[in-house]
């Protein structure tokens, strides 16, 4: 049962917590933390008091922000509390006034439910004249149900005289060292040319120094932000808003009980990427085209169509004849219930006002700079198609890692260390004007805090032009490995229906029904990791009736079971690939979906892509089904890990993804039975086989699987029937050729 956050004061003490975890403060003789404490471990994080809460550098001078021990600058002036966090973009909740709004959406308020407490300071009487009219503002947010809480710093300036925000600095935790690995960092303040992956930022926002008996934990802008305000500063004006940092209390040090922990804080402060609408990739803007493959789409239970890279489709068009061409294209996908989106690429495309809007020499090469009037004119070309088509997605290849660009005659921007800052503004209104629109949003970046749906993998590109049989193991690889870290929800894969890059008709899907096994075999296992793939190509069906028989199918799937593959992966056997022959693994592997409510607990999903008959014992941990006895997440199961880089590389760009190491050593516990069994249906239906949890959470299932196949199990509570799955299709392949 969740707890309410609260804030509460006593005097000079102000504490804000949520059941899970608590920071306080005491206002005199000056703002500053006295505490941040795991309420769920009981355990006190810092090792020592009464830092500054921010270090800031006006016009080259250092000043303290409140702190005990500050040797004063700006002090504490007043505080107030708000029953509400701030809404940092639009989304639409799941329901609105008990109207359904998006069927494939988790329920999650918006804003997240919490409390605020904003924090005033101003100079100090000494410095009142220097620093006429400059405030600093701190805001703290705690949040109901998860163990974070977020903080930003604020400057405002109501003078004409200017001031520049040379560097900020906007927290300092000493945290005792044996508690330093329970303790996450992140930001909105994402970036870099490794931006598909989160905590990308933290070569930007926040270093860790080592004392010994602490460590310190430094958030700040590494670069600038050097950010001139003052009510006569053109387009800035007197208002500095600073990034968001979220401290994470974790509850354990296992490694994928961490993750969870930081998924859900994702799911409670980006909601929006709980939205997993069935999408394809369409090649083509011929409307004819466009209206037979989105009719045949939706008949198949697609959601959502994407008007690919190298489609033709022109998002930063401006003719009016082109414009209205797409809205009737547009129009007729509505009346389909197929939500129609677009392509559109950012930094390395179409550089407009090329002269003055131009960034060179950056890891990219020479790409358009986001603080110029070249990118104002971008923007506006992209809202123009927007509200003139109805365009209801974009898929937004950019903005990228906001170089810093020592460029001098940009429009919005100095050249140099504020370009950083400034720039992750401008792509912060780009995300923002599409919020406010209602706009799904697929971007490569990870900007899920600040409005994006959806991310890549982390897959490489060159992977999708190999054989078939090799993508289906390295793509189960890249699922495998990216949902550590991510939501299925939140993430994409890939299926090249026509030919991608290279590789001919070995690599590409199509002729659909000749290759059908292993069609329907790519569709079967992102369906059932609730990972969409970029279904890209000119059909989905080829026409056939069969094929589409199969698609439907795994349609149906994984619409029956939605929320449960959208819950988040539990890992439990790393897929690896046979060395010499890279279609083919050297075991069984698996993973799972689970969550603690609904009938259906937990799907399991087994392959077994060899060439031999294999059979395994299964550990299948439950405590994430809310059925076991646990108090508390559990050890990983032995054997979960991928850990070596086993993914090959087929170019020159590296796999971009972290690859999690184990937490912990020494043997596995051992077990009793308990009194509580649950129910196991192969592919949701049949007799179930009744199997008892043990002491460590799990149960074992016992899985024996021919060459080249591949299956799946519902785990229900004792005697709870689970819905009934689809009806399979005459077509339906049942192993994977050969």
């Amino acid at each position: 049962m969740t707890t309410p956050s609260t804030i509460s004061v006593h005097g000079r003490s102000v504490t804000m917590a949520n059941g899970i975890v608590q920071r306080s403060f005491h206002t005199a003789p000056n703002f500053t933390t006295t505490s941040l404490k795991n309420l769920g471990t009981g355990q006190e994080m810092l090792d020592r008091t009464g830092e500054p809460e921010a270090t800031i550098v006006l016009d080259g001078t250092t000043y303290d922000v409140g702190g005990t021990n500050a040797s004063g600058g700006f002090v504490y002036a007043s505080h107030r509390i708000e029953d509400s966090t701030q809404k940092p973009y639009e989304w639409t909740p799941y329901e609105k006034d008990g109207v359904t709004l998006k069927p494939y959406a988790e329920k999650r308020p918006w804003p997240a439910k919490g409390k605020a407490l904003v924090v005033t300071f101003r100079p100090q009487p000494s410095l009142a004249a220097k620093l006429d009219g400059v405030t600093v503002t701190a805001r703290y947010e705690i949040y109901d149900g998860i163990a974070t809480v977020m903080k930003k710093v604020s400057v405002d300036n109501t003078s004409a005289t200017p001031v520049v925000i040379d560097q900020l600095t906007v927290d300092r935790l000493h945290v005792r060292s044996q508690l330093a690995g329970r303790l996450c960092l992140d930001t909105d303040y994402h970036g870099g040319p490794d931006n598909v992956y989160r905590n990308n930022d933290k070569d930007r926002t926040y270093t860790v120094t080592d004392h010994g008996d602490y460590t310190t934990y430094t958030v700040l802008y590494k670069e600038g932000p050097a950010y001139r305000i003052g009510t006569e500063v053109p387009h800035w004006g007197g208002h500095f808003d600073g990034f968001r940092s979220f401290q994470l209390l974790h509850s354990t040090d296992y490694y994928e009980a961490q993750q969870m922990e930081i998924k859900a804080m994702y799911r409670t402060l980006a909601p929006q990427i709980t939205e997993n609408p069935l999408f394809y990739h369409l090649i083509s803007d011929n409307p004819t085209a466009l209206r037979a493959s989105a009719a045949g789409a939706a008949a198949m239970g697609f959601e959502l169509m994407i008007q690919s890279f190298g489609s033709g489709f022109n998002m930063l068009s401006t003719d009016p004849a082109y414009l209205a061409r797409k809205k009737a294209d547009f129009d007729a996908l509505n009346a389909l219930g197929v939500t129609p989106g677009g392509y559109v690429l950012l930094t390395t495309g179409k550089i407009f006002d090329s002269a003055e809007s131009t960034c060179a020499d950056t890891p990219w090469g020479t790409v358009m700079g986001l603080g110029t009037k070249g990118f104002e004119e971008y923007e506006h070309r992209v809202q123009n198609t927007l509200d003139t088509t109805g365009l209801s997605c974009i898929e937004l290849d950019g903005p990228w890692p906001m170089y810093r660009c020592d460029e001098t005659n940009h429009a919005y921007t100095d050249g140099g260390a504020d370009t950083v800052y400034k720039q992750w503004t401008f792509s912060n209104d780009l995300y923002g004007m599409m919020r406010e629109r209602g706009v799904y949003i697929n971007a490569p970046d990870w900007h899920f805090f600040n409005g994006s749906n959806k991310n890549c993998i982390g897959y490489q590109e060159n992977g999708w032009s190999q054989p078939r049989q090799q993508q289906l193991m390295h793509g189960r690889q890249y699922i495998y490995n990216g949902t550590y870290e991510k939501c299925p929800s939140a993430t994409w894969t890939f299926m090249p229906i026509d030919v991608y890059k290279g590789g001919g008709t070995a690599a590409a899907f199509k002729p659909l029904k000749k290759n059908l096994s292993d069609y329907s075999w790519g569709i079967g296992q992102s369906f059932l990791a609730g990972v969409n793939p970029t279904f890209r190509g000119t059909t989905l069906d080829d026409g056939d009736p069969d094929v589409r028989s199969v698609v439907k199918y795994w349609v149906d799937v994984y619409k029956t079971y939605r929320g449960l593959v959208t819950a988040d992966i539990v890992h439990l056997i790393p897929p690896r690939q046979k060395p010499g022959n890279l279609a083919r693994g050297t075991d069984i592997d698996a993973f799972m979906h689970a969550r603690s409510e609904g009938n259906e607990r937990a799907l399991v999903a087994v392959f077994n892509q060899t060439d031999e008959e294999r059979t395994q014992s299964l550990t299948v941990p439950l405590y994430y089904t809310g059925m076991t006895e646990l108090a508390q997440a559990p050890q990983p199961v032995p054997g979960s890990y991928l850990d070596t880089k086993d993914i090959p590389v087929f170019g020159a760009n590296q796999v971009a993804e972290d690859y999690p190491k184990p937490s912990w050593s020494g043997s596995y516990p051992s077990a009793t039975p308990t009194g509580t069994s649950v129910d196991v249906y192969r592919e949701g239906e049949g007799r179930p086989r009744n199997l008892t949890i043990d002491s460590n959470g799990n149960v074992q299932l016992e899985v024996t699987l021919p060459p080249m196949t591949f299956t799946w199990y519902v785990v229900t509570p004792r005697n709870v029937t689970p819905v009934s799955p689809p009806v399979k299709p005459a077509a339906l392949p049942t192993s994977g050729s050969r």
